[in-house]
């Protein structure tokens, strides 16, 4: 008989861009990289807010869960703001295999994962297109949108040349209007 409990990771009400949203990500992946062969459910339950850039860090640590250990996921008790969240920027797609939904608000970054040996292009495409022309970094000068994607691009030459990794690199965010 299958634990249920052994294969549903409760998330704490909020999920930030600091050490602790961190630790959170990371102690789940090591509670689960011993496991193989089986779909563990994260429960939204208590989930009352995510910073929409966290969900890159979610998307990696599954994509690394998927590919090493062949576990799958599925998203459980998803409230409808971050069910929301989660459709509009991606995530659902990659966790479920069900397709985006269109983002009316214009305030996520898609989540996608790249290839570092083969999607430099398409990377470039995204920083381009999806972060520096989002409608939140309309009044950015060419010359700093110029230097952000130079730094951007920099940091994904450096993930290929350093990491020594065969996983993708996940990108997503979240633009606020105001």
């Amino acid at each position: 008989m299958i634990d249920v409990q052994k294969h549903k990771y409760l998330l704490p009400s909020e999920i930030l861009t600091n050490k602790l949203g961190h630790k959170v990500l990371w102690d789940f992946y090591f509670r689960y990289s011993k496991n193989s062969n089986c779909t563990i459910q994260i429960d939204c339950e208590k989930l009352e807010f995510i910073e929409g850039n966290m969900c890159a860090l979610l998307l990696v640590i599954t994509e690394k869960l998927r590919q090493e250990n062949s576990i799958e996921f599925r998203l459980v008790h998803c409230k409808v703001p971050h069910l929301d969240l989660f459709q509009r920027n991606g995530l659902v797609s990659h966790l479920h295999e069900v397709p985006n939904s269109y983002d009316n608000r214009q305030s996520v970054v898609q989540a996608k994962l790249f290839d570092a040996e083969k999607d430099i292009d398409s990377f470039g495409d995204y920083i381009q297109y999806d972060v520096l022309g989002h409608r939140g970094l309309k009044d950015l000068t060419a010359e700093v949108k110029d230097w952000l994607r130079y730094g951007f691009e920099e940091t994904f030459s450096n993930v290929s040349e350093h990491a020594n990794t065969q996983l993708p690199i996940a990108a997503c965010g979240q633009l606020y209007p105001q």
